[in-house]
């Protein structure tokens, strides 16, 4: 290999930018320099790695924090301690998963200890490159490695000052979403609702007049990423309530991840699939159009179609008699497994008025009811990818047939989203959204609020709210 490689010039042309950079400050996140940089010590970091490691390290999937969390030392010296405990912050580390996130996760820490160096001088001081490297790549090269390494040793003279706890999004990128830290009163609510996507516990909808709304900081699309000192992702479904409870009658505790990104003043790139997948509209973000919202709307955007809705199996129905609480659904859900039948591909058409369920292959509609005739919705315990809604021949208030309607959804969060959105939409019919205002629409609401069905409205497997 060339003493001249295109990524050794490359990075201590960012190297040289971060020193003028640095001059009387510190670095940042918000430093190009920096991602430049990182990018570059990844793509070195990982090219040339070897399939078949050495007896030392044993047999391993090949990736940087794989051996560079192995190295071995007692950490007697400063330089050792803090490479260790970097490693260990990492391995402790919940907010990260993949190989990739962690080997990030631990430059940046490296960084900021000024021990960035240490794992590849390690390599070079035992000879152990080329049982990990390839003899080609600069790691597995002597001279190149030797020059690797005297670029990496003047990183020990910038200070760098960056969001260590910010690193959520490290798994599919270096980029740093903005993240802002909160104390609210002590509180029972918060009046969000979350729900889940890519590991992430999405923000779909703030009540008005609730302790979140009075902030005025958070916005539907943010990502609750720690609550009382707790991580937040998809393990923490159904115990959100708990987690809130954790701080009870001390201030309440929240970490947000912004949705919309100062820097490149737009939505944050990571966090469009997600928003996507959940239905909400990136362009009510980019305009700030997506702060609380009173209890005439949802805040969230629900854009479906026979091309674009959500698909699913319909597995058929089940007649729960006179009562269409949620306590009916997981004994209709099973009773419907327990039997054969014909089933069929649909698309779920989640309307603000109306659920209407279409074939997906003839495009013909299958299935209609209005949340005036739906009395409840949810999932067995066990089985969130079945999902159901019960729904009345006519108005639930005055129903006395009601009809459990079951489906397969292949993707557990979609079918959490499916849930969730239902029950927004039969939340704001309980609040009187959907009737209208006067005389007439508060009659309804009173009914509709004291009627014996109400309380049990709210699915068991939903987008769970914090209250």
């Amino acid at each position: 290999m060339s003493v001249s490689d295109p990524l050794i010039k490359d990075i201590k042309g960012h190297l040289l930018a971060l020193f003028n950079e640095s001059m009387g400050t510190k670095i940042t996140d918000s430093s190009t320099n920096l991602h430049g940089f990182c990018q570059d010590l990844e793509k070195i970091f990982h090219c040339g790695l070897v399939q078949s490691q050495g007896a030392f390290y044993g047999s391993r999937k090949s990736d940087a924090f794989t051996w560079m969390g192995t190295i071995p030392g007692d950490g007697t010296t400063l330089l050792e301690f803090k490479y260790k405990s970097s490693v260990e912050e990492v391995q402790g580390c919940k907010c990260v998963s993949t190989s990739l996130g962690k080997f990030r996760l631990l430059v940046r820490l490296c960084l900021v200890k000024n021990c960035i160096h240490f794992p590849l001088q390690f390599l070079i001081n035992s000879n152990r490159a080329h049982s990990i490297y390839d003899k080609n790549s600069i790691i597995g090269d002597e001279i190149l490695a030797a020059i690797l390494l005297s670029v990496l040793l003047q990183c020990s003279k910038i200070t760098f000052q960056l969001q260590i706890f910010n690193s959520y999004f490290l798994d599919s990128t270096w980029q740093i979403p903005d993240l802002l830290k909160l104390e609210v009163v002590p509180c029972s609510s918060l009046g969000i609702s979350i729900s889940f996507s890519e590991n992430k516990a999405v923000i779909v909808h703030i009540a008005g007049n609730s302790v979140a709304s009075e902030t005025a900081e958070i916005s539907t699309g943010d990502v609750l990423a720690n609550l009382n000192g707790v991580d937040i992702n998809s393990s923490c479904k159904g115990r959100l309530n708990a987690i809130l409870r954790l701080n009870k009658g001390r201030p309440v505790t929240l970490a947000i991840i912004k949705a919309f990104h100062k820097d490149s003043n737009d939505v944050f790139l990571p966090m469009k699939s997600i928003l996507r997948h959940l239905q909400i509209d990136l362009m009510k973000i980019t305009s700030g159009q997506t702060s609380a919202t009173t209890a005439e709307t949802s805040g969230v955007s629900i854009i479906q179609s026979a091309k674009t809705g959500y698909r699913g199996t319909y597995l058929g129905c089940v007649g729960v008699g006179s009562k269409g609480s949620v306590k009916q659904i997981e004994e209709a859900i099973r009773r419907r497994l327990g039997r054969g039948g014909e089933k069929k591909e649909v698309v779920f058409e989640i309307g603000e008025m109306s659920i209407k369920i279409v074939d997906a292959e003839s495009n013909k509609p299958l299935l209609k009811h209005s949340y005036m005739q739906i009395s409840s919705c949810g999932s067995a315990v066990n089985l969130p990818n079945y999902v159901a809604y019960i729904a009345g021949e006519e108005n639930c208030d005055t129903a006395s047939n009601f009809v459990c309607y079951i489906f397969h959804v292949k993707d557990i969060e979609e079918a959490a989203v499916i849930l969730q959105s239902i029950d927004l939409n039969l939340q704001k019919l309980v609040s009187g959204s959907l009737f209208g205002q006067g005389k007439e629409g508060r009659e309804k609401r009173q009914k509709k609020q004291t009627r014996e069905l109400a309380p049990e409205r709210i699915p068991e497997k939903r987008a769970e709210k914090t209250n």
